[in-house]
């Protein structure tokens, strides 16, 4: 009776009982608000909420300025309105893409991107290096 009622409980949980979390840094840059209108590198802190299938469900962007006091945080998820985000800055939730950057040659030089790989900007005020698009 008790393998039944735990195939049964298995069975009817829902998938995200089995999501797993990723946490990394990458490099980024901060493009700036009102008073700091400028592009700051910065480091990121990643974490990425997956499903069983490997799909990303949720992720939270922790940017930190570097040699400042300057934060900034960015939440993404997927719901029935498609990939849905928040940030720190305007407080609101919206829908964005993630899409190619154009980054400066600054921004470029900085990088040091291996063969392959790019910038993606996370939304209007965020460049990460190197993180994927699902």
């Amino acid at each position: 009776m008790k393998k039944i009622i735990l195939a049964l409980s298995l069975t009817l949980s829902p998938l995200s009982v089995f999501a797993e979390t990723f946490t990394y840094t990458e490099m980024c840059w901060y493009l700036g608000k009102q008073n700091h209108p400028w592009i700051e590198k910065a480091n990121c802190k990643i974490t990425d909420v997956r499903n069983s299938q490997g799909f990303l469900d949720k992720r939270i962007i922790q940017a930190k300025v570097l040699d400042s006091n300057i934060t900034y945080t960015v939440k993404s998820w997927f719901d029935s309105r498609g990939f849905m985000t928040w940030d720190s800055d305007t407080k609101k939730t919206y829908k964005v893409q993630y899409k190619v950057a154009s980054p400066t040659i600054g921004v470029i030089n900085q990088a040091n991107l291996p063969p392959g790989h790019g910038i993606t900007a996370v939304n209007n005020d965020l460049w990460v290096r190197q993180i994927s698009w699902d």
